[in-house]
């Protein structure tokens, strides 16, 4: 079983207040299907949405997330995902 996700941000420069949507893209890139994937986010409660369910093999599900940067922000936010 293997998985890749990729972290897609609609904006790479944003302001304190600012608002950045996120697209993780969840691929099963192993050779048996998964079942009860989910997904944690380092700055982001994905709530019901971290529940990607089961994956056959070469499927891909999409998450769809809006992150608000903190109003006290001052430098390089990184944010990750991991399963």
């Amino acid at each position: 079983p293997a998985i890749h996700i990729e972290k897609i941000a609609n904006k790479h420069t944003v302001n304190p207040r600012e608002e950045v949507i996120y697209t993780l893209e969840v691929k099963h890139t192993g050779n048996v299907d998964l079942t009860n994937v989910k997904i944690t986010d380092d700055r982001f409660d994905l709530g019901e949405k971290a529940n990607v369910g089961n994956l056959a093999i070469g499927e891909i599900k999409l998450i769809n997330y809006t992150y608000t940067i903190p109003a006290d922000a001052t430098d390089k936010i990184v944010n990750t995902a991991t399963f």
